[in-house]
């Protein structure tokens, strides 16, 4: 997903220098719209306010080894449907840390969704995943041209095949979750669970 979102960062902000992103995947399932964008607007709101890589947290209902963690202060007062800074960002731990995870009662599933601003997210790109950023965020010029698309082949022919929680969200420090209340299933997820928030 890092050299998919470095090649969208990259060609939106051309556009726009200002323009905040969306990245949602496309096998979840999401229940209740209304409340979803309800929280994407909280997340769009934080990107902007404080210039943070923002994800969406869900509430673990089982210690599962197949998603990523988000740790946040568990004295930060937040509610359902607030943001709050994020301590760590693990991806993927073994069963015996999901299990600590779930305990403590102040971890959150990943989502996978995630709000941040094109600029934020580059300079995110550039800083840990330098190499990635150069193949297709050091010049710009290709993008809405004749050269694109030869371009681009040869960018994602070249970098390195990784995930955005890998590159950047374990290492970044400017990171919020908003702790999310709608209805989520990972349709992908080998469990496919439709985890009900209430």
């Amino acid at each position: 997903t890092a050299p998919c979102i470095a090649f969208a960062a990259s060609k939106i902000y051309k556009d726009n220098s200002e323009a905040t992103l969306i990245i949602t995947p496309s096998d979840h399932l999401i229940v209740n719209e209304t409340r979803f964008n309800e929280i994407i607007s909280t997340a769009i709101d934080v990107a902007n306010e404080k210039h943070h890589l923002v994800t969406l947290g869900i509430a673990p209902t089982r210690p599962d080894t197949g998603y990523g963690y988000i740790e946040f202060d568990r004295n930060a007062n937040v509610g359902k449907g607030q943001a709050t800074d994020v301590i760590q960002f693990r991806e993927k731990p073994n069963l015996e840390t999901a299990k600590a995870f779930v305990s403590a009662g102040n971890f959150y599933w990943n989502a996978g969704i995630f709000v941040w601003r094109a600029d934020v997210i580059l300079q995110a790109l550039e800083t840990f995943q330098p190499s990635l950023y150069q193949l297709f965020a050091s010049d710009l010029s290709n993008y809405g041209t004749n050269e694109e698309e030869s371009f681009i082949y040869n960018a994602f022919d070249s970098c390195e095949d990784i995930s955005i929680d890998f590159a950047v969200m374990e290492h970044a420090k400017n990171v919020s979750v908003v702790l999310s209340d709608f209805d989520w299933s990972d349709l992908n997820s080998r469990f496919a669970p439709v985890t009900i928030l209430l």
